[in-house]
Parts: structure tokens; C-alpha cells; sequence
């Protein structure tokens, strides 16, 4: 498992990417951003690893299987654009769930703090649920945040590890998912 990047992410259906791009799409010029994320590769990351050690994940993905097994399938909404960086030249540009769920923030702090006890180095920064969307404004005009009321629902029942593949589009591949296995309240 050398040399390739692999993370943990929720992923999007079709259907939801379908929709994030086309909405996206209406407001945002194509040649107005650098790069565009291709809809394909649209997820909500939980930890990036980097590079992995196969015997060291084998532990991992046992740890990870069983702790998501626990979890309880959720809906996550979107229906907000956001950015990082300068707010006239965004670096990125993100839809984030609206509202931020608490089964969400539970969940990916659990699997952080899983992580840290097997020793894998995690993000300080406080978690800031989002899907990046498109990277590095480069029109000359100032950015303007784009009218971003709209609603999707997405319901998620796993977590999954992608590796990334340069060269290929899209180039996030799924190596393997972790179901959700808690009893959803009725």
C-alpha cells in the first residue's frame, strides 16, 4: 500500500454528485476556478492518511469495522457554498452540509480518536464537514459567494477508504467500505 495516498471519506451517490455539479454549475463559470473536483470524486473527508504500511492497516481496518459497525445510518443535507482562503480569492470552494448533523461530528470524532490510539498522526484543526468542489480562483474579477439555497439529502450508511490515482479522472478509487450497522431509532 506504498507510494499512493489513501483516505477515509462518506461518500455521495450519483445522484447527489449529479446535482451538486449541475446546481453548481448555473452560477459558477467553469474557467473562473483553476481545477475542478470531477463530480465522480465529490465525498466528505474524515482523515487523510497520506501513504499506509499494509501491516499496519490490516489492524486498522479490523479497529475501523468494528468501531463503524456501531454507527447509525444518517441524512445529510446540503444546501451551503463555502470557501477557504481570501474571501476575494478563494482557494477552495466547498458545499457543506446544512445543517451540520451531530451524528456527523460524533462519528468523525470517534474515528479520529480510534486513529490517534493506533498511532496514525491527526488533524489539529477543529472538523469542517464539507465537499470541495473546485480549487484556486484565478479570474480577475473578485470572487462573490454564488445564492446557494437549495436542498439535497443524502442518506449515509458507511465510510470508505479511497486510494487516489494520478493520471486517471476521476482518480479517487474505493479500496473498501465500513457499513453503518447501528439500529436506526424509530
Amino acid at each position: 500500500m506504498n507510494e499512493l495516498h489513501y483516505f477515509l471519506a462518506l461518500p455521495l451517490s450519483d445522484d447527489i454528485q449529479s446535482a451538486i455539479c449541475s446546481h453548481t454549475r448555473r452560477f459558477v463559470q467553469e474557467e473562473r476556478f483553476k481545477k475542478w473536483v470531477h463530480p465522480a470524486d465529490y465525498h466528505l473527508t474524515y482523515h487523510f492518511f497520506g501513504s499506509l504500511q499494509a501491516k499496519k492497516w490490516a489492524e486498522t481496518e479490523k479497529e475501523l469495522a468494528r468501531l463503524t459497525a456501531t454507527f447509525t445510518p444518517f441524512v445529510l443535507q446540503f444546501g451551503e457554498y463555502g470557501t477557504f482562503g481570501k474571501e476575494d480569492s478563494p482557494r477552495i470552494f466547498y458545499m457543506k452540509p446544512d445543517p451540520i448533523e451531530d451524528n456527523l461530528v460524533q462519528q468523525h470524532a470517534q474515528v479520529v480518536s480510534l486513529l490517534a490510539q493506533l498511532g496514525y498522526p491527526v488533524d489539529s484543526r477543529p472538523f469542517s464537514p464539507h465537499v470541495t468542489i473546485a480549487r484556486k480562483w484565478v479570474h480577475r474579477k473578485p470572487y462573490v459567494q454564488p445564492p446557494s439555497r437549495f436542498h439535497y439529502s443524502e442518506k449515509v450508511e458507511r465510510l470508505c477508504l479511497y486510494k487516489t490515482v494520478t493520471g486517471q479522472t476521476p482518480k479517487y478509487e474505493e479500496v473498501c467500505s465500513f457499513p453503518f450497522l447501528g439500529r436506526e431509532e424509530q
